[in-house]
């Protein structure tokens, strides 16, 4: 890398020593003194050179001519076979009265003895300032209709006559002076030595015209020296040239004051740790089984992503049991209501049997390979034995003793498409007894041996077949199951033998399969619910309920957020002792039902993907999910503030402005809904985009908006003139999915789908295509990037790293943290900059 910037700017001590071949006495001919040889130094060959289009690249002056042929210039002009051009006699003879053939030269300077003593080439510097002012000379040529590069290419097109697309160095001396810069020879065969001549000595045009008009930073990264992969050794990070590695297709650059302590940082764990403090939500529409239960404290134990979660209401404080590496699809607790089992998804999925009071594991329950996950537990009444249900072909049911880790029984609970099985619940009243339910069936298993279960098939009778969405066992043996349409089925002898009406249908929701729609119905069923908003309270101490006269008390939640209906009940469980209920609904809350019913988690409803804290007042923190809501919380108090409606249309990202007062809502249409940021009051809408708004982020000073969007687009937005549109930015050729400003608000650095980083100017949306490497970036939510080489784990293809973010309190180079966020559910923490490859978190 050194090698060619020194030899960009004509330093001496970059050219070879003479090279003595065999044959030849030692003696060196003149003609050959100081000229360098074809690849002399190492690692060094010239910018776009082409050998495929031009050969072997040579150094200042070409090889001598074979005997017999003439050497063309581009002039159209021929020298003598063997017999050197009138200027080169005039550089290399100068001082003799002769040339070796007698002939005194026709061209000779009076100053050629001295130009001979100086040695040819221009002094260190020198080729810097000529190409400094030819670009000078270009750019004041220039015209709204003729740009640099055609103006140079019509100059070179007028001298050239003989050997087209190639430039002899007399002839370029005469365009740039033509051109208004004066040069010598001498400082012309500089740049032949720095961007190519072929044998003949002749350079090729497109070569200098893409080394001269793209700068010094493509120069660079077109560089031999190129490092494969981020620094392997903290010890060693010297390296400053181009560094290419997986995922990222372009190469990065360590700033020119890269400071090696920072690798040697880099290679450290960071003396941070991350603690979970607290989980927004709950799992309310992918559960299949009840998933929400009071514990023996009082306080409720449920699940979310791969977290089980103990809450207590009191405190308004968690708990967690973090033992699983994948989602948890199901939650069961023992008649003692002192021990939890939790069953996840995974190549080879496992349950976890924890205690709530302590979060320590009891006993894992591993499955093989082709179960695919656990989708409903459920503990015996003696707590010793766990009935599993997995999700392969044939939904197996696994009856376990957890305690010895030993499989009792395996049984096919339905073959079909997963999943088929929704739930199973043992008798609470007969330790032999269990039943399975889900798509169109319900089946009871009754132990007939100590190794061995029969089945009976539950008869639907008038009920007609239909899915079993819950279920509960009476004291009386009587089963009661809940109806997609709102009734509920009363069940003896495995037969269904009378229907009774009991919620409204709820809302039309699509079947566990995917396939087909059907209604929300009654998914929750306690002995002590349904998709209308409301808890009914039967009667039971006939054995069972027989009408609706037997309904003791209706309690309806209403929605917490304005002009929504009511939310459907996903799972529920009683309080003993008490009258009071938790319930958790499809918007992913839980409500604590009693005669004022409230609710206790809020959470989102469908998949978040926008998140921003609000730099001002760093508490609150806004987010946005696809179910066309915003949410504001307040991280202290750990609770929701407000939320708003985006009148359907879904929100994709969310970003505050810098002094905390706007805040901007990326939309999955393409739209900007801008928000003012206490109130969530609507102040703006605009529309440019055909696609989702992936990212957005305001500059530094306040005074634009970067919007990047799915259709491969970047907008800016003067704030200033009540956000209209100024610039767009286009040349990615994929989806946007992270931006930067930086500091001074001047550029945004922008990652793509194709894992490119491009820059760009935020006034005129031009791209900036100089090397950037030096620029201070105010933000570090890109993933690619020199600074963050080292996040990316072996073997990533680039979709492993979602997100990631730099503490504020870092600068460029002064150390901080790095928090990434993948697709395995994992929170990371490196030290900043992240540069080592493997780097420890």
């Amino acid at each position: 890398m050194e090698a060619i910037l020194n030899a960009s700017y004509g330093d001496k001590k970059q050219k070879p020593p003479p090279l003595r071949k065999p044959g030849m006495n030692g003696r060196i001919p003149l003609a050959q003194q100081d000229q360098p040889q074809p690849d002399v130094q190492k690692g060094y060959r010239p910018p776009f050179w082409d050998s495929k289009l031009y050969g072997q690249p040579f150094g200042d002056f070409n090889l001598p001519p074979k005997k017999g042929k003439p050497r063309p210039t581009s002039a159209g002009r021929a020298a003598p076979a063997g017999r050197p051009s009138s200027a080169r006699v005039a550089g290399e003879n100068a001082g003799s009265e002769r040339d070796a053939r007698g002939v005194r030269p026709a061209l000779r300077p009076a100053s050629a003895g001295r130009q001979r003593a100086a040695r040819p080439g221009a002094a260190p510097g020198r080729l810097q300032q000529l190409e400094e002012k030819m670009r000078s000379k270009l750019a004041g040529l220039r015209t709204p209709h003729m740009v640099e590069r055609a103006i140079l290419q019509r100059a070179f097109q007028e001298v050239d006559r003989m050997t087209p697309g190639k430039v002899a160095k007399e002839d370029f001396v005469d365009v740039w002076r033509r051109l208004g810069v004066k040069l010598t020879v001498d400082e012309a065969g500089s740049f032949y030595n720095k961007y190519g001549q072929d044998r003949n000595g002749l350079m090729p045009v497109k070569v200098f015209m893409d080394g001269l008009l793209v700068g010094q930073s493509r120069l660079l990264g077109r560089a031999a020296d190129v490092q494969q992969g981020a620094y392997r050794d903290p010890r060693n990070t010297e390296f400053k040239g181009k560094i290419i590695y997986p995922p990222c297709r372009k190469g990065v650059f360590a700033p020119t004051s890269w400071d090696t302590e920072m690798g040697l940082r880099s290679g450290e764990m960071p003396n941070k740790a991350l603690q979970l403090e607290f989980v927004y939500g709950y799992n309310g529409n992918a559960n299949l089984a009840p998933n929400l239960f009071y514990i023996k404290t009082g306080e409720v134990a449920y699940y979310t992503a791969a977290v089980a979660i103990v809450y207590n209401k009191e405190s308004h404080r968690q708990r967690f049991f973090q033992e699983h590496d994948d989602d948890i699809k199901c939650i069961a607790l023992n008649a003692a209501k002192d021990t939890c089992a939790t069953g996840q998804v995974g190549r080879e999925p496992y349950v976890c049997v924890w205690h709530p009071h302590d979060m320590k594991m009891l006993q894992r329950l591993d499955f093989p390979y082709g179960a695919r996950g656990v989708v409903a537990v459920s503990f015996s009444p003696d707590g010793g034995k766990l009935a599993c249900v997995t999700t392969d072909n044939d939904h197996t049911i696994y009856v376990w003793d957890w305690r010895r880790r030993a499989v009792l029984n395996t049984l096919k609970g339905l073959k079909g498409t997963p999943p088929q099985v929704y739930g199973v619940q043992w008798n609470p009243f007969a330790e032999s007894e269990f039943v399975s339910y889900g798509a169109s069936h319900i089946k009871w298993w009754t132990r007939s041996s100590a190794t061995s279960y029969a089945l009976t098939a539950g008869a639907f009778a008038k009920a007609g077949t239909h899915d079993v969405l819950s279920m509960t066992f009476l004291p009386s043996g009587v089963v009661v199951t809940g109806m997609p349409t709102g009734e509920l089925c009363i069940w003896k002898n495995s037969k269904c033998v009378r229907v009774l009406k009991a919620h409204a249908k709820g809302p039309q929701v699509k079947r566990d399969d995917g396939q087909s729609i059907t209604f929300g119905g009654v998914r929750c069923l306690r002995l002590r619910a349904g998709a209308d908003g409301t808890v009914l309270a039967w009667d039971v101490s006939s054995g069972e309920p027989k009408s609706q006269d037997d309904i003791l008390g209706t309690i309806a939640l209403k929605s917490p957020y304005q002009n929504c209906t009511a939310p459907a009940l996903r799972a529920l469980d009683c309080l003993p002792g008490s009258n009071v209920f938790i319930a958790g609904t499809n918007r992913c809350d839980i409500w604590e039902v009693d005669e004022t019913p409230e609710v206790m988690i809020y959470g989102h409803s469908a998949d978040l993907y926008g998140l921003a804290v609000n730099p001002v007042r760093p508490e609150r923190f806004a987010t946005a999910c696809e179910s066309d809501r915003v949410f504001l919380f307040d991280a202290v108090r750990r609770h929701m503030l407000r939320t708003v409606s985006l009148g359907g249309i879904k929100a994709r990202s969310v970003a505050f402005s810098p002094d905390g007062a706007h805040l901007a809502v990326g939309m999955r249409n393409g739209g900007l809904n801008v928000l003012e940021a206490d109130t969530l009051q609507f102040l703006k809408w605009s529309k440019n985009f055909d696609s989702a708004v992936d990212d957005l982020k305001y500059s530094p000073d306040g005074r634009l908006l970067a919007l990047g969007s799915h259709d491969t687009f970047i907008d800016v937005y003067s704030v200033d003139k009540d956000y209209k549109r100024i610039a767009r930015c286009s040349g990615h050729s994929a989806t946007i999915t992270h931006l930067d400003w930086s500091v001074d608000s001047s550029t945004i650095m922008s990652n793509c789908g194709a894992y490119e980083v491009l820059y760009w100017n935020a006034r005129d949306g031009s791209q900036v295509k100089q090397n950037q490497r030096d620029t201070d970036w105010a933000t570090w939510t890109c993933i690619l990037g020199f600074p963050v080489m080292g996040i990316w784990p072996e073997g990533s293809d680039g979709t492993d790293v979602n997100s990631i973010d730099r503490s504020p309190s870092s600068s460029r180079w002064s150390g901080g943290i790095v928090v990434t966020a993948d697709d395995l559910g994992q929170v990371k923490l490196f030290n900043y900059p992240c540069v080592i490859h493997r780097a420890p978190f």
